[in-house]
């Protein structure tokens, strides 16, 4: 049976857990699946902004 990040969200690391308070489940889900164990600089919002945008849509995206 495969969890989902909901089921686990006790077990998830506090920055995690932040992440999900801003955008939610299911924007956090896409995040890791698509950049987990990469380092993700927001500071560069020339290359990475525009990823995350794609990802999660501008509103959750400049939270």
């Amino acid at each position: 049976m495969v969890e989902s990040l909901e089921d686990v969200a006790e077990l998830l690391p506090e920055t995690v857990q932040q992440m999900v308070d801003l955008v939610g489940f299911a924007a956090v889900e896409k995040i890791i699946t698509n950049f987990g164990g990469a380092t993700f600089r927001f500071t560069d919002g020339v290359h990475y902004f525009p990823k995350l945008k794609a990802l999660i849509g501008l509103e959750s995206a400049v939270k």
